[in-house]
């Protein structure tokens, strides 16, 4: 049942990720700080936090930032007037970009999804399947909610109404990722740690991007969900992933949308990669009907963790390390 929820969760977030979101470059940058994929993010958190008390000396403490005012990825301008103690993140992604910015003793509550760190696991719960708790976020007495952009905008207004800080951000395709740091690095007194973590991610996707020869690109299939088969199209944070390691995602329909069998068997795809809770590449190299697909007979079906390779987040490095290494196999 818990996997069930999850992926349907998991379809539910790349239905909107695949609306809005577009498919986008990788730019690199330099940095002084690497962020290695095989690596927590508490490592990653430590060397920020490091090399930001080094800058504090120059710059001045945390305290010297406020108050600000920003626009979040609603368009509300928002004033937080001094810094954040007691932080409520609505999504995981925004849950992983704090504790990598070293803040996950100020995380006081997170969604049942957000399960990344480990520690984050451990935090309260104030959201689930069936939405945000705000009676349970106002108890907290928060003085800082990061929340989800559209699929939270109800919540988000009526935490106005009750006078709470919200800033809304949304990481739906790869740049977003960079531009949730940055909004979330302002909010919280941390400009500088979250430049160096966006410049960390770009310069470790762009080593992984370099190591792409300009053979063939072989034709890869995404599976969300397999029964009944979901997967995403162009236009899709997946898809930047895909041709970003080197793959030609088989499905030319933009969005996220539902894939028939026979469709599959006409495109014949050389890889297929997996990321349904609910079913295995052994599940899918068992299935008679695939039987004739190029990626089955050649055992080329991957699978992958959905909450990776699906949840735009400073994890996107190890999600495009994990799917070049299954197209690249």
């Amino acid at each position: 049942m818990k996997n069930i929820k999850k992926t349907i969760m998991t379809i539910l977030i790349l239905v909107l990720v695949c609306i809005i979101a577009a498919a986008c470059n990788a730019p690199a940058a330099p940095t002084d700080v690497a962020v290695n994929p095989s690596e927590g993010v508490e490592d990653t958190a430590n060397k920020l936090e490091n090399s930001g008390a080094q800058e504090e000396q120059k710059t001045g403490s945390a305290e010297d930032l406020f108050p600000v005012t920003i626009e979040d990825y609603l368009g509300n301008r928002v004033t937080i007037e001094k810094e954040p103690q007691r932080i409520i993140s609505l999504s995981p992604a925004n849950t992983e970009i704090l504790f990598a910015l070293g803040l996950g003793d100020k995380v006081i509550g997170v969604t049942e999804y957000c399960n990344y760190p480990e520690e984050a696991a451990q935090k309260e719960k104030v959201s689930d399947f069936d939405g945000v708790n705000v009676e349970l976020v106002v108890s907290k007495e928060p003085d800082l909610v990061i929340s989800g952009g559209y699929l939270q905008e109800d919540a988000t207004q009526r935490f106005n109404e009750l006078g709470i800080t919200v800033v809304s951000t949304e990481c739906l395709g790869y740049d977003d990722i960079f531009k949730a740091i940055e909004l979330i690095g302002q909010a919280t007194g941390t400009p500088d740690k979250a430049a160096q973590l966006a410049d960390s991610i770009k310069q470790q996707v762009d080593e992984i991007v370099s190591k792409v020869d300009n053979k063939e690109k072989p034709k890869v299939f995404f599976i969300v969900e397999l029964s009944p088969m979901y997967t995403c199209g162009s236009n899709t944070y997946i898809d930047t992933l895909i041709r970003m390691a080197g793959g030609q995602n088989i499905v030319e329909e933009e969005n996220w949308l539902q894939y028939s069998l026979e469709k599959l068997i006409e495109q014949d795809p050389d890889i297929i990669l997996n990321a349904d809770y609910a079913a295995s590449s052994e599940d899918i190299l068992a299935k008679p009907e695939f039987a004739g697909i190029t990626a089955v007979k050649d055992g080329k079906v991957f699978d992958l963790d959905p909450d990776i390779v699906t949840r735009p987040s400073p994890r996107v490095v190890q999600a495009l390390e994990d799917i070049y290494n299954a197209i690249n196999n």
